[in-house]
């Protein structure tokens, strides 16, 4: 499961809460909030029940709970703020959940490793019987638990509530080699809602800036933007950059999760190199969802920070663009010329001799004539309606046709 999370499950923190729209060149650094439980509390016969209260507000999140079984052994229980008694648990406990793994009928606290992603996922459980471990009266584990004896310096991870937000972070916890006591030793959580963190990171990753595509071809897929951004402050606890690209306007609600769980078809590694890096995107990249890079779609690209064990990732958000159609280069009657769109600019290029231009809409209706010179021309068309045009040229060797597509 460790394997699982950590290569797959990226950090992504949703702009302002917000599910609806990715804002562009909007970027939120990831900041880490940890404190130090001083004294170490330490969970036996004598403190059978702990309050957790991660974010030091004053109000309990978790109860970490010791309670003797029926037959002489005890039961070891990390449950969200509530648990009463043997299995009531109070209305304040759907708002923290415990990072867990299913095994057989039980659910069972996972065991986390320094650097493990805790994930935005139903691997959360807010169940008052979900256990760190069980042990029987002879003193040894009952069942195929995370958590064994001697057990130092591992994690939980947690999700819970600050007002309305919804944040992650991570428990540091011993346990005993005879299993008789569970310490909890330090606290940390991101303090961006919705930000997924590393267990045990207690910073965060510098964000990269300035990110910025472009339409550089018309190879209609992912090689047709460019990607330019600024490398982040400081590099040292950065492994690397993670570039992905994301359909702009509204986001489906599943979003956080697609992002989190892509596969490496949907993004692309980028060394870095100290210095501000300029990239061409992979002709085989596909967007979150796994779908190609196609023309005529707008996009925009987030570039993620990737931290190292000790340090929580964050990300970047560059501007949109629509690429414009593939067009390539066209021969008819012997003339020759690549057409291709951004936003609201027509460009001309290759054209080896001046001609005429004319730019209809589908209705047939010109919006623009005039003349355009050998080489390279830009045409903008601000005032004109995103949709479907075609550019005809015509000169003394022959014309050619194009279709193309304006955003606004």
């Amino acid at each position: 499961m460790k394997s699982l999370y950590e290569d797959k499950i990226k950090l992504f923190t949703a702009l302002a809460g917000s599910l609806t729209v990715f804002a562009a060149n909007d970027a939120e650094a990831q900041t880490m909030v940890t404190r130090d439980i001083s004294p170490d509390v330490v969970i036996d016969g004598s403190n059978a029940n702990y309050s957790l209260d991660i974010d030091n507000d004053g109000n309990a999140d978790f109860t970490i709970v010791r309670r003797n079984s029926g037959y002489g052994g005890s039961f070891f229980y990390f449950t969200g703020t509530g648990y009463i008694g043997d299995n009531q648990p109070a209305a304040g406990m759907s708002n923290a959940h415990t990072f867990i793994n299913q095994n057989s009928y039980d659910w069972y606290v996972d065991n986390l490793e320094l650097g493990d992603t805790t994930s935005y996922t139903t691997e959360y459980n807010d169940n008052p019987y979900t256990r760190l471990f069980e042990i029987s009266s002879g003193g040894v584990l009952t069942n195929d638990y995370r958590w064994v004896g001697g057990e130092t310096d591992k994690y939980v991870g947690v999700q819970f509530s600050i007002g309305s937000d919804v944040h992650f972070g991570w428990v540091k916890l011993d346990v005993s080699a005879d299993l008789q006591t569970v310490t909890v030793k330090e606290v940390g959580y991101e303090g961006a809602p919705s930000a997924l963190g590393k267990a045990g990171a207690t910073t965060s990753a510098d964000m990269a800036s300035s990110a910025v595509i472009t339409d550089i071809t018309n190879n209609a897929d992912a090689s047709d933007i460019q990607l330019t951004f600024d490398k982040a402050a400081n590099e040292s606890n950065i492994t690397k950059y993670r570039i992905y690209v994301v359909p702009a306007g509204p986001v489906p609600a599943d979003a956080l999760y697609q992002l989190q769980t892509t596969p490496a078809a949907s993004y692309q590694n980028v060394p870095k190199t100290g210095s501000n890096l300029t990239v061409t995107l992979n002709s085989s990249l596909l967007d979150i969802s796994g779908d190609p890079i196609v023309e005529g779609t707008d996009y925009m690209v987030v570039v993620e920070s990737v931290g190292d064990n000790g340090t929580g990732d964050s990300y970047t958000i560059s501007n949109n663009l629509t690429l414009g159609l593939a067009t390539g280069t066209v021969t008819v009657n012997a003339i020759s010329a690549n057409v291709y769109t951004e936003g609201t600019t027509v460009h001309i290029s290759n054209l080896q001799k001046a001609g005429v231009v004319s730019i209809v809409n589908t209705v047939g209706s010109e919006v623009y004539k005039g003349n355009v010179n050998s080489g390279e021309t830009s045409i903008e068309l601000a005032n004109e309606n995103s949709g479907v045009y075609f550019v005809h040229i015509t000169n003394e060797d022959g014309s050619t046709s194009q279709k193309v597509l304006l955003n606004k």
